[in-house]
C-alpha cells in the first residue's frame, strides 16, 4: 500500500495540487535518540539504511508514535535504546510518519538460515534480496552497521528485532553481532585509483577512491588527504568509514591477521578444479574452497582496471589471490582476485 493523496482539479479536470494526507513508512532505521518539540522542532536521530547516522526534524505525531511503541516516557530529551523503525519523509525531508509497530520486543531464540527467519513464538518469515539488515556490536551498543542476508551466520539462538510485510517477508532485521556472524569491518574492496580532490563538505583536500567494494562499483571520498595516498593493484583492502560516510581508513590486507579478523591470504596459480569451480586446485597441489557468497574480481593488466566476475570464469593457469576475512569458523575463501 502506498502513500495516500488528495488531488485538486482545475476546470479542465487537470490536477493542479496534490496533497499527501497519509504517509506510508517504507524506509528503515535504528533510532538512538529523540528530542520532543519545545524551543526547537522535534528531532529524531537514527542509523539509516543509507549506512550512516542522520538527525531528522520530525512531526510531533511521529515522535508520539515512536515513544508510545518504544514504551518510553515522552520528555524534552530521551534516548530510546536502539529501536528498529519504519518511517517516511515528506518533500522537505521531515519525518512525517513512523510505523506504530516499532520492533521494540526482541524475538529471543529465533532461527536464521539463508532464506528463512523463524521468529520465536511468531512463526516463519522469509528473507528477500531487499531485506535490510542492521547489526549492533555486542560490546558497544553505539556501534551499528549494515550487512546483507548472505553474510548472516546460520543460528538457532538469535535474539533479533524485525519488521515484516503482509506476505511474511522480512523487510528489516536488527541483530546482535554475536548472532550475525558479521563485523563492522566487513567492507572490503579493490581500487583502480586514488586521486587528490576537494569535497564541499570538508575544508581540506581529500582523496577520491574508485573501484569496487563488496562487489559493487564504488567512488567515495576519504575524510583526509593522508588516507590511501596510493593503492596497490591486484590486492584487497579493508575499508572503514566515519559517521558521515567518508572513508576513514584503508588497510592493505597483507598478513595472516588484518588486525580485526582471523583472516588469511595467499597467492598461487590455478592448476585445476575439484568437483566444481568452487574448489580450486593450486599449483602446490593444495585445494581451496570458495565461500557460497564469495566476491570475485578480475584484474585486467592491460587496462589496469578491475571488473566484478564469477568463480566459473577462473581458468587453469590464472594467477589468483585468495582472502578469508570473516569471523566464522569455516576456512572458505571470501574474496578472490584473478588475472591472466
Amino acid at each position: 500500500m502506498g502513500d495516500t493523496f488528495k488531488f485538486y482539479l482545475d476546470f479542465a479536470g487537470d490536477i493542479f495540487v496534490a496533497e499527501e494526507i497519509e504517509a506510508t513508512p517504507d524506509t528503515y532505521g535504528i533510532v538512538t535518540y529523540y528530542q520532543a518539540a519545545g524551543v526547537e522542532d522535534a528531532k529524531i536521530k537514527m542509523y539509516t539504511s543509507e549506512d550512516k547516522t542522520k538527525t531528522y526534524t520530525a512531526e510531533d505525531e511521529a515522535v508520539d508514535a515512536l515513544v508510545t511503541a518504544a514504551g518510553v516516557t515522552k520528555g524534552t530529551s530521551n534516548t530510546v535504546g536502539n529501536k528498529l523503525i519504519s518511517y517516511s519523509l515528506d518533500k522537505d525531508g521531515v519525518i512525517d510518519a513512523i510505523d506504530p509497530v516499532v520492533a521494540s520486543t526482541a524475538a529471543v531464540g529465533s532461527t536464521i538460515t539463508s532464506k528463512l527467519f523463524t521468529a520465536s513464538g511468531e512463526g516463519i518469515f522469509y528473507f528477500t534480496k531487499d531485506t535490510v539488515v542492521f547489526v549492533v556490536d555486542n560490546a558497544d551498543s553505539t556501534d551499528i552497521w549494515m550487512t546483507d542476508v548472505a553474510s548472516l551466520e546460520e543460528t538457532t539462538t538469535a535474539t533479533a528485532y524485525f519488521l515484516a510485510n503482509e506476505d511474511k517477508e522480512v523487510v528489516a532485521l536488527f541483530v546482535n553481532s554475536l548472532d550475525a556472524g558479521a563485523s563492522a569491518d566487513s567492507s572490503y574492496g579493490v581500487f583502480h585509483s586514488s586521486v587528490k580532490t576537494y569535497d564541499e563538505g570538508l575544508e581540506d583536500a581529500v582523496r577520491k577512491l574508485k573501484g569496487f567494494v563488496d562487489g559493487n562499483a564504488f567512488t567515495t571520498n576519504t575524510n583526509d588527504a593522508a588516507v590511501a595516498t596510493t593503492v596497490v593493484t591486484g590486492a584487497a583492502y579493508k575499508v572503514e568509514y566515519d559517521a558521515d560516510g567518508y572513508i576513514d581508513s584503508v588497510t592493505l590486507i597483507q598478513s595472516t591477521d588484518d588486525g580485526a579478523k582471523t583472516g588469511t591470504w595467499m597467492t598461487t596459480t590455478v592448476a585445476g578444479f575439484g568437483v566444481d569451480e568452487t574448489v580450486i586446485v593450486t599449483s602446490d597441489s593444495g585445494t581451496v574452497e570458495l565461500d557460497d557468497a564469495v566476491v570475485v574480481y578480475f584484474y585486467d593488466q592491460d587496462d589496469e582496471v578491475y571488473e566484478v566476475s564469477k568463480a566459473s570464469s577462473i581458468k587453469k593457469g590464472d594467477y589468483v589471490v585468495f582472502y578469508e576475512v570473516d569471523k566464522n569458523d569455516n576456512t572458505t575463501q571470501d574474496i578472490v582476485i584473478f588475472t591472466r
